[in-house]
């Protein structure tokens, strides 16, 4: 699994980082074998390293790029 770094604006306007795994990447022990629910254009579904959980990220709002940081084993 490849770790992914991001820095987006979050809905109400602030400006988050955010160190992610894609959710096509992640182990079935963490999907339970269920596929990424529907979202608008521009947004993903990811699991957020720091935090431990689902994250929905929008895409349209990312400044810098998204950056591969570090290849991974297990979360």
């Amino acid at each position: 699994m490849t770790v992914y770094s991001a820095t987006f604006k979050k809905s109400n306007g602030q400006t988050r980082k955010m160190n992610f795994v894609k959710f096509a990447e992640l182990p079935k022990n963490i999907t339970n074998g269920k596929t990424s629910r529907n979202l608008k254009e521009g947004q993903e579904l990811v699991w957020d390293v720091d935090k431990s959980g689902f994250r929905v990220l929008n895409t349209n709002t990312i400044s810098g790029g998204v950056k591969k940081v570090r290849e991974i084993s297990s979360l």
